[in-house]
């Protein structure tokens, strides 16, 4: 058995913001805090470092242009795609995958990737501040850092954390 994401479209709200030839998703790289005993010593999760994606286009907008611009203009991109099972290279089931990721845009391109008589691949990069992943409308992966939300499969991990701190 093979699960395959394919065919991914990129919204900003309801408009289309772009199909996607390419999606490389956020990384979620923790934070870890060394504790030693007179053992040894082990690596414990503290926290989640930076996350950053990157989206390629199939061309040159300028709507999307106009909006990537803005260094401080904040984006919540949707990335709709399906997610493939193939058993014995036959397709089993499809089922809806999304991701939706809040961000700035990091680097771009002025332009994009261009030659002659092909079309134009952009590349845009984003930093990424909270990211959930849905797969059948479930929620999966919620990580928010700004709001200190890290939720797998709708269990708050760090959600202890806000009580210590009083932010709830």
């Amino acid at each position: 058995m093979a699960d395959l994401i394919t065919k991914f479209n990129v919204y900003l709200g309801k408009s289309l913001f772009g199909i996607a030839s390419k999606i490389t998703s956020p990384v979620v790289d923790m934070i870890t805090e060394e504790i030693k005993t007179g053992l040894g010593s082990y690596n414990v999760n503290t926290a989640v470092n930076a996350m950053n994606a990157t989206i390629t286009l199939q061309s040159f907008d300028r709507d999307v242009f106009d909006k990537i611009a803005d260094p401080m203009g904040v984006l919540t991109m949707t990335c709709y795609g399906s997610l493939d099972t193939y058993t014995n290279g036959a397709l089993e089931k499809s089922e809806q995958i999304k991701m939706v990721m809040t961000g700035t845009s990091k680097n771009f391109s002025t332009l994009g990737e261009l030659e002659q008589q092909t079309r134009a691949d952009y590349a845009i990069e984003f930093n990424i501040s909270a990211v959930k992943v849905y797969i059948n409308n479930q929620e999966k992966l919620h990580i928010d850092v700004p709001n200190y939300i890290f939720k797998k499969d709708g269990k708050d991990v760090f959600g202890n954390y806000k009580n210590i701190l009083g932010l709830n």
